[in-house]
């Protein structure tokens, strides 16, 4: 967790390079906006976990179609046990030319660098598509920071079309911004007079 001290200079630093680089100002000052606001964020301590992501990719192999195109949307709803995650998976799977429901689990153990909440988080999921009766196994690294950010790549195998598949990710943890666009939730009781 960031200290006031350290908060302080976090923005000092962005005001002071906004005039120098007025391309850089408004991506200084965002940054500068995440890194105090995830300090104060109620997410450090959370044990559970509503993360959504969107995976792009390809599926490599000789099979049609020719233009392998794959795009996921993917909500995986967690219990965390310290840097451990188990997760259940939902999801909707376009797998050119259609589409496919995605059931399956998830389970998942967070590498932190420095800070407890920033770090990468090393995953294996297995999938089932029951329209086109099909299974895939996938293995991911996805970098985090502080749950407000998911950022990851997805080498997988479906067995159905027997094809290894590529997906890189974009995400973010919804109880997360929940939590922290939610503000405190302290009650304070006036006396009646």
């Amino acid at each position: 967790m960031l200290s006031k001290r350290q908060q302080r200079r976090v923005w000092q630093t962005a005001r002071k390079s906004a005039p120098a680089r007025p391309g850089a100002s408004a991506h200084l000052l965002l940054m500068a906006a995440m890194l105090v606001a995830a300090a104060r964020s109620p997410c450090r301590a959370q044990s559970i976990a509503l993360p959504l992501d969107l995976h792009q990719g390809l599926a490599l192999g000789a099979d049609t179609p020719r233009t392998p195109y794959l795009f996921e949307t993917s909500l995986a709803p967690g219990v965390d046990f310290g840097r451990m995650q188990i997760a259940a998976l939902v999801a909707a799977s376009y797998l050119n030319p259609r589409w496919d429901m995605a059931l399956g689990g998830q389970l998942s153990w967070l590498l932190p660098i420095k800070l407890s909440d920033l770090g990468f988080r090393c995953l294996a999921q297995a999938l089932y598509l029951p329209w086109h009766d099909a299974a895939r196994a996938s293995l991911g690294i996805v970098a985090e920071a502080f749950g407000l950010l998911r950022i990851g790549i997805w080498p997988a195998y479906d067995f159905g079309s027997q094809r290894l598949q590529l997906t890189t990710s974009i995400g973010i943890d919804l109880l997360c911004w929940a939590r922290m666009l939610g503000g405190p939730r302290e009650t304070q009781f006036e006396p009646s007079p």
